[in-house]
């Protein structure tokens, strides 16, 4: 899979509707929003320098990816 081009590995992204990469479904981005929220408290403890700010951004990515679809 290192050797495909993007064009040649999308469609092994698809779900089994074809319309929506998997990568992007509903489950995925709420299990990816409810996991980065718990492990924002690690990385704020590991004492790296983004480590609040960075899984904040990908929290409020994933969960505005889902209010986007819900509206």
């Amino acid at each position: 899979m290192a050797a495909t081009t993007p064009l040649q590995a999308a469609p092994l992204m698809e779900g089994d509707s074809g319309s929506e990469p998997v990568l992007y479904s509903n489950s995925a981005m709420g299990l990816l929003f409810f996991l980065i929220l718990a492990l924002i408290p690690t990385t704020y403890g590991m004492g790296a320098a983004s480590g609040v700010f960075v899984p904040t951004l990908v929290a409020g990515a994933a969960g505005g990816r889902l209010v986007g679809k819900a509206v």
